[in-house]
């Protein structure tokens, strides 16, 4: 999807990107802008969307560069065909820190989620967390159980 930054933050590390086909403007928190350089208004981006406990979110925010936009659109498309249907994004809940977490865990797949009991990945999510700290907010029994099943559900 594309769209232009409306506003950044700086001092908080978050933003809006403005979207034509979409209303509400999307979130954007700068881990999840794929490039070193200072997001600034009115810069042309291109991300994902998905979906957190707080509302939709972009991800794999990419800088497109003036005089691209034409070019980049059709491969773009051709590279996320591959992923559809194995994003852990995909799955309702799962926000980058969450996503992070699963990782770690060893889960890179949304086939490969659908092969734990919901009791045994919290338990090894629980235990990542507490070693590297990923999330304040580690997932609940719910949450997991939820992702297990929408994960059965797409595969």
């Amino acid at each position: 999807m594309k769209g232009k930054i409306k506003k950044y933050l700086s001092y908080r590390g978050y933003g809006f990107i403005e979207v034509e086909e979409i209303e509400k403007d999307i979130f954007f928190h700068s881990s999840n802008f794929q490039s070193t350089e200072i997001p600034t208004q009115d810069q042309e981006v291109e991300f994902r969307i998905i979906d957190t406990p707080k509302g939709q979110e972009a991800v794999d925010v990419k800088v497109i560069p003036p005089g691209v936009e034409q070019v980049s659109e059709e491969p773009a498309e051709t590279e996320q065909m591959p992923e559809t249907g194995t994003d852990l994004g995909e799955l309702n809940g799962v926000g980058p820190k969450y996503l992070e977490l699963l990782t770690a865990a060893g889960i890179n797949s949304v086939k490969s989620i659908t092969e734990y009991e919901p009791e045994a990945l919290l338990a090894n999510l629980l235990a990542v967390n507490e070693a590297q700290g990923i999330t304040k907010r580690p997932p609940k029994l719910p949450l997991v159980k939820e992702w297990i099943k929408a994960a059965t559900d797409l595969s």
